[in-house]
């Protein structure tokens, strides 16, 4: 499976979140997938977009996603973890939950 299978998957419920009036919670589950950490070690999962009800931008997308490339990148280089984007599920109207495999 090429990255233009995760492209594909995150433009496809970025769809269904640029232009919702927020707060929008994106919980990336990235502490949770990674089960090396210690609980002192985790970090909150959950970003919020759209604050006061404003609605939420590619832009924010855009940053938000490369934020959590970085993030693990970082954190697979530092505890030989993998991590496998495999989508976005909607959990509510305003709350989506990143899945990963390993």
């Amino acid at each position: 499976m090429s990255d233009l299978f995760t492209a594909a998957k995150i433009l496809e419920i970025s769809k269904d979140i640029v232009g919702k009036k927020g707060p929008v919670g994106i919980d990336t589950g990235i502490y949770k997938h990674n089960l090396l950490f210690e609980d002192k070690d985790k970090k909150c999962d959950v970003y919020m977009l759209g604050e006061d009800g404003n609605e939420i931008t590619i832009d924010q997308m855009v940053a938000l996603f490369s934020m959590l490339d970085d993030l693990v990148d970082k954190l697979m280089s530092k505890t030989w973890r993998s991590y496998y984007f495999e989508g976005m599920v909607q959990l509510s109207d305003n709350e989506f939950y990143i899945c990963w495999g390993s």
